[in-house]
């Protein structure tokens, strides 16, 4: 008989090591310990929900509980779902029973990153979702980033998506945030009202506790109202090497000082990274204002475009993959999933992919 479980002890973990080893590849970054326990925040217990058969385990769904400001629950202790795998030889509908139980136990849940298999469950289960969220890119190098579209046929776009130098200057200043001074009102980042809150406490989590990536949190203004751009540096490699920037996280106070200050903060950004010879920077947003300003700095200045580049260069994959978004929660049909704010960081999409 099937035993579902809401979470693992924490000496469960070779077992669970086992089972993953068993069914990913070898070097996937949560086969390794100290990326498992920081993705999931372990702490006593492991956060991964399970099925098991003869106490073996033959299905599970990972989970991070995250607090967020959503609708008209103003706060809401959300569950994000991640790293969906079942046993090859004993997977036949544990997934699908492992989701509805999920769901039992559960009002508010929510994932990024969905495969082609878990979007049909969440499909087929009544999630709400988008299926791309908007990517947006500024072009320091076009001659090198020609290398990285997905189609040679796209090369008499990629002028749109060039820097305008008109938009910056030679000189910039980076002011980087000091985490214990960070104390945003968030009263005046009204179009963030349905998002995990960027508490210090995640921003540290997220961020400054990376076991692999390397963040830079700049930001312009005071810290009760700043402006805040989250970006790490990537170098490319396999068919092509270089260089390019991936902006995670971008949000400003929905004031005229508050817009200013995310425009400056931009800018002196785009100057550092061309200054150390990054070839490109993107940047996904599910919010019109947070792209509009991002590509406020391109030549063609177009709110939206085609994503004509790839996404993975770590080692470099000519192959199409984009960030989506999925939900279920109370009064699903009410919500309008284009307002929430949802970036890169969220979650895992933002993740390595793999670990040497």
């Amino acid at each position: 008989m099937l035993k579902f479980r809401s979470n693992l002890k924490v000496k469960e973990w070779n077992i669970l090591r086992n089972f993953l080893k068993k069914n990913m590849r070898n070097d996937h970054p949560i086969i390794n310990k100290k990326f498992f326990f920081w993705q999931f925040k372990v702490k006593k217990r492991i956060n991964v929900f399970s099925l098991m058969y003869k106490k073996k385990i033959i299905c599970i769904m990972g989970y991070v509980n995250l607090p967020m400001k959503f609708d008209i629950y103003k706060k809401i202790k959300s569950k994000w779902l991640l790293y969906w795998l079942a046993d090859k030889k004993n997977s036949v509908g544990s997934g699908f029973y492992l989701l509805k139980k999920i769901e039992e136990n559960n009002k508010f849940l929510f994932t990024v990153n969905a495969s082609k298999i878990g979007k049909q469950f969440y499909n087929k289960s009544g999630w709400k979702g988008i299926d791309e969220i908007n990517r947006n890119f500024i072009i320091f190098n076009v001659d090198k980033t020609k290398k990285l579209l997905m189609n040679k046929s796209y090369r008499k776009n990629i002028s749109d998506f060039s820097l305008d130098k008109n938009s910056i200057s030679n000189s910039y200043v980076l002011n980087s945030l000091d985490i214990i001074k960070y104390a945003p009102n968030w009263k005046n980042f009204l179009y963030m009202k349905n998002s995990v809150i960027r508490s210090r406490q995640f921003l540290k989590w997220r961020y400054l506790d990376h076991p692999y990536f390397k963040y830079i949190i700049s930001y312009e203004g005071n810290y009760k109202e700043p402006s805040v751009c989250v970006f790490r540096i990537e170098d490319y490699f396999g068919k092509f090497n270089g260089r390019i920037a991936r902006i995670v996280d971008f949000f400003f106070p929905i004031t005229k000082q508050g817009k200013k200050n995310a425009k400056k903060l931009l800018k002196n950004t785009f100057i550092y990274l061309k200054k150390i010879n990054c070839e490109m920077v993107d940047y996904y947003s599910n919010l019109d204002i947070n792209s509009k300003i991002f590509n406020s700095f391109s030549v063609s200045k177009k709110n939206f475009y085609k994503d004509i580049f790839i996404a993975r260069f770590s080692p470099i994959k000519f192959e199409n993959f984009n960030v989506n978004f999925f939900l279920k929660t109370p009064n699903l049909k009410q919500i309008n999933v284009k307002n929430i704010y949802i970036s890169k960081s969220d979650l895992d999409g933002d993740a390595p992919v793999r670990l040497t």
